[in-house]
């Protein structure tokens, strides 16, 4: 059982080394920020198992670290898609310049003839296709990216529904079934959204649950 001067400790570093990241806009939250707010998740789920906080206490950190560490896969995931889908489109680009280039050198030289040319144009045209497929592979998956990010999200949502749930003898399932249907409404109105929405919408929500989950933290640990 945590003394009171431990409770004190621990409260004081979730406002010192928690807190500041929690009062930045959702746009500023990068993966280092990321991966560190969730390094010291791990070191207050440490410290709680250590000293014996309780399960509730680590419940909320487990919550916690869930939500940063599927966030954190969210941004490196985009990260890396747009790199890729910005190497591809260079290269594409590289290579229709430098096959305009050889092109009109042949043609300035008079070396080619007019069917060389129209093989050589023909030529042309099906590799900027071969590589727009590339480019378009990687904005497929960045729509994929983005959908499974909504289902992981979804996933989050329920649990954290789970977490806040009060004990209701009368509760009627309708009820529950109105709640699915307007969580169901959201995401269907978020895939109408282009893709660059969604993930930005995905990482705002993903910053507001975990604000939601450090002031539910607190409210365990004052109780």
């Amino acid at each position: 059982m945590p003394t009171e001067s431990q409770y004190r400790e621990f409260q004081q570093y979730l406002e010192r080394e928690i807190g500041p990241s929690l009062r930045l806009r959702a746009v500023n939250w990068q993966r280092e920020r990321v991966d560190l707010l969730k390094n010291r998740f791990h070191l207050l789920r440490h410290f709680c198992l250590r000293v014996e906080f309780g399960e509730k206490v680590l419940e909320v950190l487990d919550s916690l670290l869930a939500l940063t560490g599927d966030l954190w896969q969210l941004l490196l995931d985009s990260a890396a898609n747009l790199e890729s889908r910005s190497d591809y489109t260079q290269v594409r680009t590289l290579a229709a310049e430098a096959e305009g280039l050889t092109n009109l050198e042949e043609i300035l030289s008079g070396e080619d003839s007019l069917r060389d040319i129209i093989i050589n144009s023909i030529a042309f045209v099906l590799n900027w296709k071969s590589n727009t497929i590339w480019v378009d592979s990687a904005v497929k998956e960045r729509v994929g990216m983005a959908q499974l990010g909504l289902a992981t999200l979804q996933d989050h949502v329920w649990r954290l529904l789970d977490a806040r749930a009060i004990p209701q003898t009368d509760l009627r399932l309708t009820s529950l079934t109105e709640l699915s249907v307007s969580i169901e409404q959201l995401w269907q109105l978020m895939l109408t959204l282009s893709t660059e929405v969604q993930i930005q919408l995905l990482i705002q929500i993903y910053v507001q649950l975990i604000r939601l989950e450090v002031g539910r933290l607190n409210g365990v640990l004052n109780s």
